[in-house]
Order: C-alpha cells, then structure tokens, then sequence
C-alpha cells in the first residue's frame, strides 16, 4: 500500500514540475519574441536543446538550452549528454541559461526573467573533457564481441556546479548582445 501511494505521490510531483516548466518555457519564449522581432524563435523542448533563435534572412542560428531550478535548490544543474555534445560542437552558437524559479505560484514576468536569468556562453569550451569521455565510453562498449561490457542505463549526464553558473553566468541583457553579434 506504501508503494502504491509513493508512486502516485511520484507521478504528482512529476506532472507538477512538468506544468510549472511548460510556464518558465512559454514565459522565456514570450521574452525572446518581444527581444528578438526580427528572427525566428522556435521552442524544440528535447534532444540538444530547447530554443533555436534564427535569423531568416541569412539562416545563421544560435541554440539555447534552458535550466529552470527551484528557489531552494543548489544541486548541480544537469546537462543530458545530447546537450553537451551539441554545445561543444557549436560553442560560439550556444548557451546554457539557469533561471531560479521563485517561491509560490509567482508569475515570471520578462522583468523577473531579466533580473534573474544567468546565461552562460563558454559551455561549449568548458564540456570538452566530459564529451570527449562520453565518446570513449560509446567506443569501448560498441567495440566488445565475444564477452562485452553492457551498461544497462546509458544515460550519460554531465553535471555543472552551481557555483560555476554564478561565477561565469552573465545578465540577460548580455545574452542580446551575443545573440545579435552571432547571427545578425
């Protein structure tokens, strides 16, 4: 009975942070339409990243991957293998941005998402080692024949202390600036 009551449990929390990061993703994407009104804005939500700013009239884009935390979480913010693989690929085009979420149902509003947005471009750079590994990884696996090594969740996850995002993660007003210095 325990069980059954800590899986439903399970499935509210999930379906709650599900909902509270469909907000932070539709709000973030509401400031980018207002910041950027001449390139396209497209929210992907999986694979290496969340938003793909682009400019239409030269097809040059930059990738955007976004970490909503909760006001009182400091564990270290995880990246998917994907993400870091396509950061380090594309360093000059890509930025991780970590927003704390505030305490309550407070709405995020493009002054709270200013104020409060850390954007960190150097990720690309800074994945290199954990990427390079990963690929390791995937080669001593693929490379195995007679008795192989098996690793039964491939989950791969490259961990970012927080307090790498607050000493490197630069204003969203900065992010503007890279943005149009990238694509324009």
């Amino acid at each position: 009975m325990h069980q059954a009551s800590s899986i439903i449990e399970d499935e509210k929390d999930f379906e709650f942070k599900k909902q509270v990061g469909k907000k932070v993703e539709d709000s973030l994407k509401a400031l980018f339409v207002s910041e950027f009104p001449n390139y396209e804005i497209n929210y992907i939500g999986k694979g290496p990243y969340d938003y793909l700013i682009k400019n239409p009239s030269n097809g040059k884009s930059y990738s955007i991957e976004l970490k909503s935390i909760k006001h009182d979480n400091y564990d270290d913010i995880r990246m998917a293998i994907s993400q870091a693989r396509h950061a380090h690929a594309y360093p000059e085009n890509y930025a991780l941005l970590v927003i704390r979420r505030p305490e309550g149902n407070t709405i995020l509003t493009n002054e709270y998402l200013h104020a409060n947005l850390k954007c960190v471009y150097q990720i690309g750079s800074n994945v290199k080692i954990p990427v390079e590994n990963s690929y390791k990884i995937e080669s001593i696996v693929a490379s195995q024949e007679s008795i192989k090594l098996s690793l039964e969740d491939p989950t791969m996850k490259v961990f970012i202390r927080q307090d790498y995002i607050k000493t490197l993660g630069k204003p969203f007003d900065s992010l503007k600036e890279k943005v149009h210095e990238v694509i324009k």
